[in-house]
């Protein structure tokens, strides 16, 4: 755990140096990304009159995998800055609330590197919903997310 602490770190100052070969629009798209799902997700517990409690981004390994392969594909530089510093800070400024930083979006972080790198049986099926052609991306984590509450 310590070592994930400082490599989270490590990330964090990279980014604030700004030495990545990703684009800031590229973020802001990442970050656009779940607020649209954000969005879905509140108005499906409207729908079953529940209270919404957050956007699932890594509480599963399923959906680790579903926003990890999108995340990847609206990622504009080189691999190795993906997983060390665009998914942080597509967290980092998610979880962003008017100048205040919640520390959720390290856990988030982690959760979801944690699981790209284990590469369980959930993580991979949730990659392969996200992969396939058949509906659109809002569809797919509708459907993931209806599932989830159930």
């Amino acid at each position: 755990m310590k070592n994930l602490f400082v490599t989270t770190w490590k990330n964090y100052f990279k980014v604030l140096a700004k030495k990545l070969t990703y684009s800031k629009k590229a973020v802001e798209k990442g970050v656009d990304y779940l607020i649209d799902c954000e969005h879905e997700a509140i108005n499906i517990c409207e729908d079953k009159k529940i209270q919404f409690e957050r956007l699932p981004i890594s509480e599963t390994d399923r959906f680790s995998g579903f926003h990890y392969y999108n995340f990847k594909k609206i990622c504009d530089g080189q691999s190795k800055d993906f997983e060390e510093a665009f998914i942080m800070e597509i967290c980092l400024y998610y979880y962003k609330k008017d100048f205040n930083y919640d520390p959720e979006w390290e856990d988030t972080y982690n959760n979801l590197i944690s699981h790209a790198s284990r590469k369980t049986l959930g993580f991979r099926e949730g990659l392969k919903i996200a992969q396939k052609k058949d509906k659109s991306n809002m569809a797919k984590f509708k459907q993931m997310f209806k599932n989830y509450l159930k």
